[in-house]
């Protein structure tokens, strides 16, 4: 990532990779995977069998195992890709467990990630702002709008 990936008209690139949980209600549960911030679009791909947690619990063969289970599920396309332009509130979550809970609305609804306020929110605010030729309005302690476009 560079300043260029937030110039408007230039090609898609990611800002950020992190490993997470998807958290939503109905089929969507805690769908473990990883986020993706583009400079364009958030995505989320789940992950279904983690070699290296699989490996840390029963040895090297299960993970082995769980690298072979995920590689033949081949790629999927992902479970959540929202444009930025389709962003219409962020905030910040929470809870007993979990302290860094991004929450993001958009027009099919909202999707939460257990991790990523902290790391994406100055990335939603540039990229929003600079490449999108977005305002942000402050809404309350850690939770802004997007207007604009």
């Amino acid at each position: 990532m560079d300043d260029q990936s937030f110039a408007p008209g230039t090609p898609e690139a990611e800002l950020n990779n992190q490993v997470t949980v998807l958290m939503a209600g109905g089929p969507l549960k805690n769908k473990r995977g990883h986020a993706i911030l583009t400079n364009d679009r958030v995505l989320f791909f789940d992950q279904r069998f983690n070699a290296q947690q699989s490996a840390a619990v029963g040895g090297i063969l299960a993970g082995l195992l769980a690298q072979g289970l995920e590689k033949a599920r081949g790629t999927k396309p992902p479970i959540v890709d929202m444009p930025l332009t389709d962003i219409a509130h962020v905030s910040h979550v929470t809870k007993m467990t979990v302290r860094d809970i991004l929450v993001i609305e958009g027009p099919n609804g909202t999707i939460q990630f257990a991790q990523g306020y902290k790391t994406w929110e100055p990335l939603l605010r540039r990229a929003l702002t600079e490449r999108h030729d977005r305002t942000i309005v402050e809404d309350g302690s850690g939770s802004w709008k997007v207007t604009g476009g």
